[in-house]
């Protein structure tokens, strides 16, 4: 029996969700636009307009206004409209982007190649473009955003609970053709991720570098007494990961799985309490969930999938 599989490039159907405003401590979503229809009810507007969902305004009253709280309660939110969004559609899989912030640009997407397949934008810009997408715009600031950005791609199984299975990819992934045969493929794993040429050791070594460049530390020294200390601890428990090529979380196809949502947590878990770069601990959650991985190289996934712009190879310290 097929299982529900979600395609949801975060170019979803404007979802605008509001909270109360406070004149003390402000609740309220906020978005590019100036004004705010209390009125308006949670939709998705996109390539289906015949999916759009015309259900009850949202009221949320939370004691609490911190991005995590707020962030929790737009989950809850959320699962929900996703589920009944599936339920029209009838698709057991979604590809799905996340793009906050006024960061990438999202390429435009042939709805031909995703005929069974949900494909969603996730986004606070009301007025970006989706060409093919379903867009859901959360209307929230911009620290309530990075909270709802990481949860989107560490922790999907909290927000596409109705999918069987599903692709998450970062703003500026091109999908150039069906992805049908990657989800084909997923039947005998439990994730699947673009594999790097660096091992453990040069990933650190690689993160250390990045730390510096962008003032998360103030010398290389610094850096690397906050890398090694992580990095101690993973290979204190599995030695081998050491000799094992690190996993790039650009593009993960996910079977929605209880050993899956174990890898979501844990890796969540290890990219809030440690280094904020999530290939670090990527390779490490997979072995903690006992997840069978496939490993993809990047020829093996083109032409169908691709990527626009620069990636920093190697970066190193400003010079002062």
């Amino acid at each position: 029996m097929l299982r529900p599989i979600c395609f949801l490039a975060l170019f979803v159907g404007a979802v605008a969700l509001r909270l109360p405003e406070n004149e003390a401590d402000p609740i309220g979503f906020k978005s590019s636009s100036s004004e705010v229809d209390e009125e308006d009810p949670i939709r998705f507007f996109g390539a289906n307009s015949e999916f759009e969902d015309q259900g009850n305004p949202l009221e949320l009253f939370i004691a609490n206004s911190g991005a995590e709280v707020r962030a929790r309660a737009l989950i809850t939110s959320l699962s929900t409209h996703f589920s009944n969004f599936q339920k029209q559609s009838g698709n057991k899989q979604c590809i799905y982007t996340i793009l906050t912030g006024g960061y990438d640009a999202v390429p435009p997407l042939n709805k031909e190649f995703f005929k069974d397949t949900d494909v969603f934008l996730i986004t606070d810009d009301p007025k970006m473009d989706a060409v093919g997408y379903e867009k859901v715009v959360m209307n929230v600031t911009n620290q309530t955003a990075r909270v709802m950005s990481r949860e989107f791609k560490m922790r999907p199984h909290n927000l596409l609970k109705s999918y069987s299975k599903s692709l998450y990819i970062d703003a500026n992934v091109v999908l150039a053709g069906s992805v049908d045969r990657f989800f084909a493929e997923m039947e005998d794993y439990d994730i699947g991720a673009i594999i790097f040429g660096r091992n453990m050791s040069r990933e650190a070594e690689w993160i250390e570098h990045y730390l510096v460049r962008f003032k998360y530390a103030k010398s290389l020294e610094e850096a690397h007494e906050i890398v090694q200390k992580q990095v101690q601890k993973y290979l204190g428990k599995y030695p081998d990961i050491v000799n094992q090529r690190s996993l790039y979380g650009k593009v993960i196809f996910r079977s929605h799985t209880e050993k899956t949502a174990d890898f979501n947590e844990c890796w969540h878990k290890e990219f809030t309490e440690g280094v904020k770069r999530d290939q670090l601990s990527f390779r490490y959650c997979t072995l903690e969930a006992n997840l069978n991985v496939k490993q993809m190289r990047m020829d093996h996934i083109k032409p169908e999938i691709t990527w626009s712009g620069g990636h920093l190879r190697h970066p190193t310290p400003k010079s002062n």
